[in-house]
């Protein structure tokens, strides 16, 4: 069964470190007493996708899809828990990124796959 799995997600948490400017951001780098505030934008989510599967992620602003999507992508690292991915994993739509406005979603899915070489 474990062959059968591309993605799974295990007890995934992910804690955002927020500073009340980019210049106390800067001295935390050198000083660990410099005060910020936590956000948790994933506590403890485990979900696994089979090889083939379809999945969307609904939610409200703040629950944390794209952050889901960037631990999978590997942009960035949890906190706690795992991350697997077997096979290759990547993001086709950004829409700061590699967007064309002038195409449809669908199209910009193909575009972007055929310059994958997907």
């Amino acid at each position: 069964m474990e062959q059968d799995l591309a993605i799974r997600l295990k007890d995934v948490s992910k804690t955002y470190k927020l500073f009340g400017n980019e210049k106390q951001r800067f001295r935390s780098m050198y000083n660990s007493k410099i005060q910020y505030q936590e956000k948790i934008a994933v506590n403890n989510v485990s979900f696994d996708i089979k090889k083939g599967e379809t999945v969307a992620l609904f939610g409200l602003n703040g629950a944390g899809k794209s952050t889901i999507l960037k631990l999978i992508t590997g942009v960035i690292y949890p906190n706690k828990g795992i991350v697997r991915v077997d096979g290759r994993v990547s993001a086709m739509l950004e829409l700061t990124a590699g967007f064309a406005p002038q195409l449809t979603g669908r199209e910009n899915i193909y575009f972007k796959g055929r310059i994958m070489g997907v």
